[in-house]
């Protein structure tokens, strides 16, 4: 007579363990995948009044209408900020003096693309003085990565 008991068990310990790793090299590969889509870009901005740098404006960074970070521009009109990949933002910069400005971001960027680059790009400012604002100051920017062109660039306004 043939035991097929004790085999059976082992069989079953062996299909428990496969199992297990199995799930475990699948949560890791799914973890990566997330950590992968989920890098942030670093972007240089410079909040500019003719060309000029206006230093201490502030800059209003939100994402699904929830502030996520506040920044000061420095003395020449800088300011630093990292932004999540595969993501939309509203950009405001205000000072005291000029008119608000708005800009829609989106940092969805193509798999070619790191994001480890420092992406660079500017706020043009307009004064409060209500005679002679050009129709633009209260259009609202996109600016998204181009791919041609290797960086960000503002689109038709939204």
């Amino acid at each position: 007579m043939i035991n097929f008991g004790s085999q059976f068990k082992d069989m079953q310990k062996y299909m428990t363990l496969s199992s297990m790793i199995l799930a475990l090299i699948l949560l890791l590969a799914s973890s990566f995948g997330k950590a992968q889509n989920n890098v942030t870009l670093k972007i240089d901005g410079v909040v500019e009044y003719r060309g000029n740098p206006l230093s201490k404006a502030k800059v209003t960074i939100t994402k699904d209408g929830v502030v996520i970070n506040e920044i000061k521009t420095e003395d020449r009109g800088k300011f630093r900020m990292e932004l999540d990949r595969n993501a939309n933002f509203t950009i405001k910069a205000s000072r005291d003096g000029y008119l608000d400005r708005f800009l829609l971001f989106s940092t969805y960027l193509p798999e070619s693309v790191s994001g480890k680059e420092v992406f660079k790009f500017a706020i043009d400012m307009f004064k409060e003085d209500k005679s002679g604002i050009p129709e633009s100051a209260y259009e609202v920017p996109l600016v998204k990565f181009d791919e041609n062109a290797k960086e960000f660039v503002y689109t038709e306004n939204m």
